[in-house]
């Protein structure tokens, strides 16, 4: 994993004040994480465990906004949207049930990239395509 941060770009904006703003606490959580993890982490402090629950609780809050905002529209591709947001929180809580047991060690690592993927990848490709049904659904 690259320990580079993430900046905030324009780009990540899909014009939407709300949606933005919990992309931006995201990008502060991956940094944070980014901060506090490496690969050969020995165990995670109560402030990691925290920053933990507070990224699943973030991640699990902005989906349910972004569904929100697009089942008002007619976005056709609302489906593969929402099955993506399935996918990666499938994926987070299974990093989380690693949390306590003999895999915690890399298991804030493992949270880090999937978050930073995440980051890049879903917002620039997935929300980035909504953006136009993302300010539709904001208005109604």
């Amino acid at each position: 994993m690259s320990d580079e941060h993430i900046n905030w770009e324009s780009e990540y904006s899909v014009g939407v004040a709300e949606i933005d703003k919990q992309h931006l606490e995201l990008l502060n959580y991956v940094n944070d994480l980014i901060n506090n993890s490496t690969e050969n982490q020995k165990g995670l402090s109560a402030y990691n465990r925290k920053v933990i629950d507070d990224v699943i609780n973030h991640v699990a809050l902005h989906f349910e906004t972004e569904e929100k905002i697009l089942s008002k529209t007619n976005y056709e591709k609302f489906g593969d949207h929402k099955k993506e947001h399935e996918k990666i929180t499938a994926k987070i809580n299974n990093i989380r049930s690693e949390i306590g047991n003999e895999k915690s060690d890399m298991a804030l690592y493992n949270l880090t990239i999937t978050l930073k993927e995440y980051f890049l990848s879903h917002i620039l490709l997935f929300d980035k395509d909504a953006a136009e049904y993302f300010r539709l659904g904001d208005q109604k």
